[in-house]
């Protein structure tokens, strides 16, 4: 008895301290996002998100080709079993960021409490599951806070309020898709990380083109930066 009670008390603190880092590795990647767009008045989102994708394909490649993780192998099948996953993965990455230099770390935050919500009654509607009451009214009460914050929000955006409304509904797209294709979770969530931005990049990559993004991040000898910081 004593050994089993032992057990679960490190497992308990295992995912404590994983649930910690989760909350403050995501906290400084929006803090590190909120300040390269505002702060350093970096002007494209969508380069952005073009090299955040470049870094995360460059990475886990390496990190494959020495053995440190190991990722599925790319073949015929596969984008099969994922999609439309990349799909939700751009559209989340670039509504986030662009939702990121429009809106208050304060406001991103509760308004991106909504994607609970969302992701609630997806999982209801299409997966057919129901949680326990407790968790509905946590759910509902946060939702209540977030409009009371938002009601008071002095410094209204129309687009980031927008931005980070798509991103909550294609947070709860991925997220229930996800559940739903029991292929892709074959893939390990580093595994669907490196092909979502693997088949994303060129797709962002010619949007950011398109909108004529690039031009705004040019760099040339003379003129090493073409945005203030």
């Amino acid at each position: 008895m004593a050994s089993n009670s032992g057990g679960d008390g490190g497992v308990m603190v295992k995912r404590i301290l994983a649930a910690l880092f989760y909350g403050v590795a995501s906290f400084l990647i929006t803090v590190v996002n909120k300040v390269v767009l505002t702060s350093y008045k970096f002007p494209s989102f969508l380069v952005l998100g073009v090299g955040q994708m470049t870094c995360i394909v460059i990475i886990l490649f390496l990190a494959n080709l020495f053995q440190i993780v190991s990722l599925h192998r790319l073949d015929r099948s596969l984008p099969k079993k994922i999609w439309p996953l990349p799909i939700f993965y751009l559209g989340n990455l670039v509504t986030g960021l662009g939702g990121t230099q429009k809106l208050s770390l304060p406001m991103f935050t509760v308004l991106r409490r909504f994607s609970i919500l969302m992701t609630m009654v997806a999982e209801y509607w299409i997966l057919g599951t129901i949680v326990s009451r407790k968790v509905q009214f946590c759910v509902f009460l946060m939702i209540f806070g977030a409009l009371i914050a938002g009601s008071s929000d002095l410094a209204f955006d129309l687009r980031g309020y927008t931005l980070i409304l798509l991103n909550d509904v294609f947070t709860a797209a991925s997220g229930v898709c996800t559940k739903q294709k029991l292929d892709a979770k074959e893939l390990g969530e580093l595994g669907l990380v490196f092909y979502n931005s693997l088949f994303m990049i060129l797709p962002a990559a010619f949007l950011a083109l398109y909108t004529g993004d690039f031009q705004l991040v040019s760099f040339t000898p003379s003129h090493p930066m073409t945005y203030p910081i």
